[in-house]
Formats: C-alpha cells, structure tokens, sequence
C-alpha cells in the first residue's frame, strides 16, 4: 500500500490515528454514503479485527454496522425485510473472494500483539471496503424491501 493512498484517502488511519474498523466507517460517512453523525466513529472503538482471537477483520465490522444503518430496524416486525443481511452476505462473499478471508489474523498473518506497525498493511482492505460498501448501499436503495425469495435470488448469483 502506498504512502499516497494512506495519506490521501484515509490519513487518520494507523498506529497513531483510528483504527480499521473506525476508518472505514468514517470514510462512508465522509463520502455521504452513510448518514450518521461523525461522532459514530466511535461506535468502532473496540470492534477492530484484533480485539480477540477469530475475530473479522474491522473493515467488514464497518460493513455491518453501515449496512445495519441504512437497512436496519428498530421497531418490532422490522425483520422481516432482508435487503441489509443479503447485502452483508454479498458483502463478506466479495470480501472474502478477493482477499482469501475476512478474519483478521488470517489476512495479516499475525495478532496486534505480534506485529509492529501492522495496520498499514490494512489500508488496502479499508479503501477496497468503503467503495463495494458505497456500491451495495447504492443498490440497496435502487432495490428497496425484499423479501425471502428475492434473497434467496441475489444470493445464487
């Protein structure tokens, strides 16, 4: 990963700044595709790849968590549209597809307590996230409420 796009695209990322699962959620809120106040940020503190072991990598925690707030319920009965968990699932399938896993010790081969300076390897995973995020979120509206079988149909795709 470049200096460049570090810098460039996502420059509170890294030992020092935000960490994965933060920068992703803040480079969706930055570029308009989620709603939410900046301070939600912090709503990712803790939900980084490595805060236990088989834990997913920060940038599909983000994943979820934007999806949940573009797609999500609050109310009773809110379930029963699928259109936020099928586009997690082609999500984390893409994600997985293109990087061979979406566990964050297995795609940076290591725990926190074993790597220096280990999350700029993550920035590539950051930067990709955001924009399949944008992308799903985008159709995610275009579609609207789906329902069982209309899941069941994007999914064999």
């Amino acid at each position: 990963m470049s200096d460049y796009l570090i810098n460039k695209e996502i420059p509170y990322f890294g030992e020092e700044g935000l960490t994965c699962s933060q920068s992703t959620l803040r480079l969706l809120i930055e570029r308009g595709v989620v709603k939410m106040p900046l301070e939600s940020v912090k709503l990712m503190s803790f939900l980084h790849g490595n805060m236990k072991i088989d834990a997913k990598c920060g940038a599909v925690n983000a994943a979820a968590v934007a999806f949940g707030w573009a797609f999500g319920f609050y109310e009773v009965g809110g379930h029963t549209d699928r259109l936020g968990y099928t586009l997690l699932e082609l999500f984390m399938r893409e994600f997985e597809q293109k990087f061979g896993s979406v566990k964050c010790q297995e795609l940076v081969g290591t725990t926190v307590k074993e790597r220096v300076d280990g999350q700029w390897t993550c920035a590539e995973y950051v930067v990709w996230a955001a924009g399949k995020i944008e992308e799903l979120i985008k159709k995610g509206y275009e579609l609207g409420p789906i329902n069982q079988e209309q899941a069941d149909e994007m999914l064999k795709q």
